[in-house]
C-alpha cells in the first residue's frame, strides 16, 4: 500500500531528478489538465441544473399566484378554460371539506368577464378576472409595479381595477387614472362603468399580461345578474405544488363535490407553458450526459497517458516481481 502511494506520488507530483524544464514530465501536466477539465464540467453541471431548476421554479411560481394551483368550476368542454365560466352557486360545505385538506393553503371564490377599457384616445379589450375579499393579495405581491391591490367594500362593489404595465403603457394610464370601461352581453347595449387604478402589476408573462385584469368578483356578479351566491368558480392554492396532481384527484374524489363540476390543475390551464417548461428539462438531461461523458473521457485520456509514458518503468517493475493487481493501485487507485 505504501509502495503503490509512493510511485503514485511520484508519478504525479514530483520531479524526477536531473529533470529541468522541458524535461519535466509530461504526465504532470496531462493530469492538471484532466483535473481541470473535470473542475470545469461539473462546474458546468451544477450551474445548468441550479439555473434550469431556478427559471422553472420561477415561472412555475409566477402561474401558481396568478391563478392558484387548481381551480374548481362547473365542466364547460365547449369552450376553452381561460374564459367566462358558467355559474355555480357557492358550497360553503365543499369548501369546508377542501380546507381540512393538510396540503391546501387557501381557497377562494373567483369569476372572469370580457371588457373594453376606453379613454378619450385609447380603447383596449381584456379579460377582467373578479377577486372577493377573501382574496390573499400576498400572492400577487411581487408582480405590483406600482400603486396598491384592490380595496373592497362590504355594501357595494368596488369601482377599483387592477392592469398590466402592458395595457398601462398601450394606453399611457397610470395609478389612480380614471376610464371608462365597457361590459358586452348578448342582446344588450353595452354597459359602462367608470373605474379608477389601483394598481398596476406585471408578470413577465405575455399571455397573461396582455390580456388580464384585476377587479371586483361583485362587479361581475353585478353585471351578469348573478344572486350573491353565485360564482364563477374556486381557485385553490396549494403548500407545494409538487402534490397538484395528487390533490386535484383527492378534491375530486370527495363525497360532496358537484358530479357537475371539475376539479383543474393550472398545468391544464396553462399547457404549453409546463410543456415548453418540461423540454427544459430535456435539454438540461442532455447537457449534464454531455459534461460526464466529457469528465470520464478526460480521466480515462489520463491514466492511458500516464500508462504509456511510464512503460519503461512497468516493465522494470515487472521483472522485479511487483504483482499486476499493484500497478491499479498506482495509477488509478484500485487493487
Amino acid at each position: 500500500m505504501k509502495v503503490a502511494g509512493f510511485i503514485a506520488n511520484r508519478i504525479a507530483f514530483t520531479q524526477p531528478a536531473g529533470q529541468t524544464g522541458k524535461q519535466k514530465s509530461f504526465s504532470r501536466f496531462i493530469i492538471k489538465l484532466s483535473v481541470a477539465a473535470t473542475i470545469i464540467s461539473v462546474a458546468v453541471m451544477i450551474i445548468t441544473v441550479s439555473l434550469a431548476n431556478g427559471f422553472q421554479q420561477t415561472i412555475s411560481q409566477k402561474i401558481f399566484s396568478f391563478w392558484g394551483h387548481i381551480r374548481i368550476q362547473e365542466k364547460q368542454p365547449d369552450k376553452v378554460i381561460i374564459s367566462e365560466e358558467t355559474p355555480i352557486k357557492k358550497n360553503d360545505r365543499l369548501v369546508a371539506e377542501i380546507r381540512k385538506n393538510p396540503d391546501v393553503k387557501s381557497i377562494h371564490s373567483f369569476a372572469t368577464k370580457y371588457a373594453i377599457l376606453k379613454t378619450k384616445e385609447d380603447i383596449e379589450g381584456v379579460l377582467v378576472k373578479g377577486l372577493d375579499s377573501s382574496y390573499d393579495f400576498n400572492n400577487l405581491k411581487q408582480f405590483i409595479v406600482a400603486g396598491k391591490p384592490l380595496r373592497f367594500s362590504d355594501s357595494a362593489y368596488s369601482k377599483e381595477i387592477m392592469i398590466s404595465s402592458y395595457t398601462a403603457g398601450l394606453m399611457k394610464l397610470k395609478v389612480n387614472d380614471s376610464l371608462i370601461m365597457y361590459f358586452m352581453r348578448a342582446g344588450e347595449n353595452p354597459r359602462p362603468r367608470k373605474i379608477s387604478i389601483a394598481g398596476i402589476y406585471r408578470t413577465g408573462i405575455e399571455k397573461y399580461d396582455n390580456l388580464i385584469a384585476l377587479g371586483d368578483l361583485k362587479l361581475i356578479q353585478r353585471l351578469n345578474n348573478w344572486e350573491p351566491d353565485q360564482v364563477g368558480g374556486y381557485e385553490v392554492f396549494l403548500h407545494d405544488y409538487k402534490k397538484i396532481d395528487s390533490t386535484e384527484n383527492d378534491l375530486y374524489n370527495i363525497s360532496e363535490f358537484p358530479v357537475t363540476w371539475d376539479a383543474i390543475s393550472v398545468k391544464r390551464v396553462s399547457p404549453d407553458i409546463f410543456d415548453w417548461l418540461g423540454l427544459m428539462d430535456m435539454n438540461r438531461n442532455v447537457l449534464i450526459v454531455f459534461m460526464v461523458v466529457v469528465a470520464i473521457i478526460n480521466l480515462i485520456t489520463c491514466l492511458i497517458i500516464l500508462v504509456l509514458e511510464r512503460i519503461r518503468m512497468i516493465g522494470i517493475l515487472k521483472a522485479l516481481g511487483r504483482p499486476t493487481g499493484r500497478y491499479r493501485k498506482s495509477f488509478c487507485g484500485k487493487p
